[in-house]
């Protein structure tokens, strides 16, 4: 498997829900300026920088990407999800409804709503797993391994919560996801904690996988292993991790041949950090197109 993480969190001047939603971040004002230190370039030829700066509502700019990500070799769609009643959940179900998939093609879902203790409670987010069990899994778009529906889980310690043990913290969520595997009967692959504590409780989930996209190459030892294309952020002057096409085609040729059933790259389209591989531009410089993109079907 060789899954993509991908953001469908953005918003234009047309949004029904938040205009200009992630590109108007820390006080910045589209399509004049925007939150990223890149400028997306999948709008279509000749397309202003108002409608670079996409939607996650247009359909035809998600089917273009979908296109883009089975044309490069990439055959899972990780999608962040934040919950029920969210952003992400809109525009997901939006682009389920009415997209196209290029045939081939599966999802799943990235579920990155945090769990706060004591306030949110087991049952609420096996309530959650359901809900994308029910809407999305009986669908045969959608990740299943060993026959069960994916679930990939994001973790860390809660910055709200800088008074709680982080490392009692991790280990009860640990073993609060694995009550939520049990009672959804989902494929769990959750993020790795503790540093390498992690893997004296690896049995409440299927697998596991790194998310750090600050680092080039990084493995979960033997469940998946995860490249970076790059990461920096607008407030940055420099990147933490530069972008160079060598080192890109070696990464991934590292990782088609590390052996781990999983394959993941971060990400398509994480502007805010700086890590997508879809096209896109250096601010409003010529854009670099299908570079990434190219070596990830090269390689794969």
């Amino acid at each position: 498997m060789l899954g993509v993480f991908y953001y469908p969190w953005f918003g234009n001047a047309t949004n029904p829900i938040e205009k200009w939603r992630q590109w108007n971040k820390e006080g910045h004002n589209p399509p004049q300026t925007w939150a990223s230190q890149y400028l997306p370039d999948v709008s279509g030829a000749g397309a202003t920088t108002e409608q670079r700066l996409y939607d996650s509502f247009d359909i035809d700019v998600i089917n273009r990407q979908m296109k883009l990500i089975k044309d490069c070799g990439i055959d899972t769609v990780i999608w962040s999800w934040m919950g029920s009643t969210t952003f992400s959940e809109k525009t997901m179900s939006n682009w389920w409804t009415k997209g196209t998939n290029p045939t081939g093609l599966k999802h799943c879902i990235y579920y990155e709503r945090l769990w706060y203790i004591p306030e949110q409670t087991e049952q609420y987010h096996i309530n959650e797993v359901n809900y994308v069990k029910s809407k999305y899994a009986k669908d045969s778009r959608y990740l299943k391994i060993n026959n069960k529906p994916a679930v990939f889980v994001y973790s860390r310690k809660p910055p709200e919560r800088d008074n709680v043990d982080a490392t009692a913290y991790q280990i009860d969520l640990i073993k609060k996801w694995g009550k939520v595997r049990a009672a959804t009967g989902v494929w769990l692959s959750l993020k790795t904690m503790l540093g390498d504590g992690w893997m004296n409780y690896k049995s409440n989930a299927d697998s596991w996988h790194q998310y750090k996209p600050t680092v080039n190459y990084v493995k979960a030892v033997p469940y998946s292993s995860t490249v970076s294309v790059g990461f920096w952020r607008l407030n940055e002057s420099t990147p933490r991790l530069a972008r160079d096409t060598n080192r890109w085609k070696n990464d991934l040729i590292k990782m088609k041949n590390d052996g781990y059933p999983i394959n993941l790259i971060c990400t398509w389209n994480e502007w805010g950090e700086g890590t997508g591989i879809e096209p896109a531009s250096i601010g409003t410089g010529a854009s670099y197109g299908n570079t990434y993109t190219n070596i990830v079907n090269n390689v794969f």
